[in-house]
């Protein structure tokens, strides 16, 4: 048996709502036409595809390989919709790309605005993202391609280096460890920090760190934010413990900034998924993102030093979209 779109829908609901109710709900049906169309398919197919429990119901290993299949049937699916939603308003090409949101901050204005200027056509779509539901959206075909400090957990997903550098603290200039050029972590060992949650990435990584150093790292305020952890530290509140994507926005007249002596990298890239043929447009436009991330490099290695950066003189990975 074939499955039909109307059937791919019902199932891709279950797959995302895991119970028929969530299903019938995105969907915008019955909840007993869900069941039915879903006892239909099964029966059809000849085998299951949910194992019932309580009121989830959680796929077998037939239906997570399906789904897979059907991640990339809708994808296309959307991105015909759009192209064709495009035509009719008469625009180009449209990009749809989604950055952390220091990072969409720090790198997308300049890029986009040089892809623009030549090429005045493109459409953009931009979202501000944290790295867990951007890898669900980008398979689920709502972006592009995505710019991210985080390595992809999910094997479809390709990962893309531009650069890499490392975890800094901002301080105030009137702290006593602004003499420092260095900062350990025991010289935190009572400072109230401004930093990562301990369930994100970069905030497990600090963890390691600080216990290889026998400290307890003492997070006052968490946050993914870099640019609100250096706006609290210029108010005089705590010490940051951050990614330096926000430092060249600082004012130095009241903070520092100091590379940590045990240097956990930090590397920026582009997510997409595995095999994507990127159009001309794209290219451009991770082309001007790459420069725009090269020139930062350069801007904070004429303000702060190269502590931040490895020793390689060229940081930049190697671009497959050039």
């Amino acid at each position: 048996m074939s499955l039909n779109l109307r059937q791919m829908e019902v199932l891709r609901a279950v797959f995302r709502a895991e119970s028929v109710t969530g299903a019938a709900k995105i969907l915008n049906v019955s909840q007993p036409a869900v069941s039915r169309m879903l006892k239909h398919i099964e029966a059809n197919l000849g085998f299951p595809l949910f194992h019932r429990q309580a009121n989830r119901l959680i796929p077998t290993e037939q239906a997570l390989s399906l789904e897979q299949s059907l991640t990339v049937i809708f994808r296309n699916v959307n991105n015909t919709q759009r192209l064709i939603g495009d035509m009719q308003r008469g625009f180009g090409e449209t990009i749809r790309i989604a950055a952390m949101p220091t990072l969409a901050n720090t790198f997308l204005p300049q890029a986009i605005a040089e892809v623009s200027a030549k090429s005045p056509k493109l459409r953009f779509v931009l979202k501000s993202l944290e790295p867990t539901p951007m890898e669900s959206r980008l398979t689920n075909g709502d972006y592009n391609f995505c710019l991210t400090q985080t390595q992809p957990r999910r094997p479809q997903v390709e990962f893309e280096p531009i650069l890499t550098t490392s975890f800094v603290c901002v301080i105030h200039r009137d702290h006593p460890l602004a003499k420092r050029r260095r900062i350990d972590p025991p010289d935190l060992r009572s400072e109230v920090l401004i930093s990562f949650s301990e369930r994100v990435a970069h905030g497990r990584s600090l963890d390691t760190v600080f216990e290889d150093s026998d400290t307890e790292r003492r997070v006052g305020v968490q946050t993914t934010s870099s640019a609100l952890a250096v706006r609290l530290v210029e108010s005089g509140y705590g010490i940051a413990l951050i990614d330096p994507f926000a430092i060249d926005r600082i004012d130095d007249s009241r903070v520092v900034v100091r590379a940590m002596t045990e240097r956990q990298p930090i590397e920026l890239g582009f997510i997409y998924m595995t095999g994507r043929q990127f159009e001309a447009g794209e290219r451009q436009l991770m082309k001007a993102i790459r420069k725009s991330a090269l020139e930062w490099e350069e801007r904070i290695r004429a303000t702060w030093g190269s502590a931040f950066f490895p020793p390689a003189t060229t940081q930049s990975g190697t671009a497959k979209v050039s």
